[in-house]
């Protein structure tokens, strides 16, 4: 039951308005070249790999703001909705990659953490199958993740990363 659960979830986001099926990069490759050792940033003779995503927006934003537009007290306001300023992602993976990091700057409150679970968020509903809050999509396969939301400890000079349950 849970199982048809999730197929059905899936099937209604896919069939949602601004919603696109991402096409992933390297697929290609992958049956061509059998047997064939892959390097960082793409493949032997490739192209780096890329995460390209055009007009991506924050699914679980997007929902509250399209949830709140439509309640019944947000209707008798003369304001308009809350929107969502879309966001385009361009980003190479792997060291030989151009673009492998983005330095993401501004005040406080001006998206810096959106945008990057934005791109989290993408990859991870694309990599299960999932249609993407986008114009196009265009993504490689990961093998794995990793989460790494750093502290800087006062007086001690070191990065604070969690990794596998542990603080290193």
């Amino acid at each position: 039951m849970a199982t048809l659960d999730a197929l059905l979830s899936l099937a209604s986001v896919a069939s949602r308005p601004g919603w696109v099926r991402p096409t992933f990069v390297g697929e290609e490759e992958e049956e061509e070249e059998e047997g064939g050792e892959e390097e960082e940033g793409g493949r032997e003779g490739g192209t780096p790999l890329r995460i390209d995503i055009k007009d991506a927006r924050h699914p679980v934003l997007e929902h509250l703001l399209l949830s709140s537009s439509s309640s019944p007290s947000s209707s008798s306001s003369s304001s308009p909705p809350p929107s969502f300023v879309p966001n385009d992602i361009s980003l190479g993976v792997g060291l030989d990659a151009p673009e492998t990091c983005l330095v993401v700057t501004g005040p406080n409150m001006g998206g810096k953490s959106t945008y990057i679970r934005t791109v989290a968020l993408c990859q991870l509903l694309g990599q299960i199958g999932c249609y993407l809050p986008a114009s196009s999509a265009s993504l490689p396969m990961f093998r794995g993740g990793s989460c790494g939301g750093g502290g800087w400890r006062e007086g001690g000079g070191e990065g604070v990363r969690e990794r596998d349950g542990r603080t290193e």
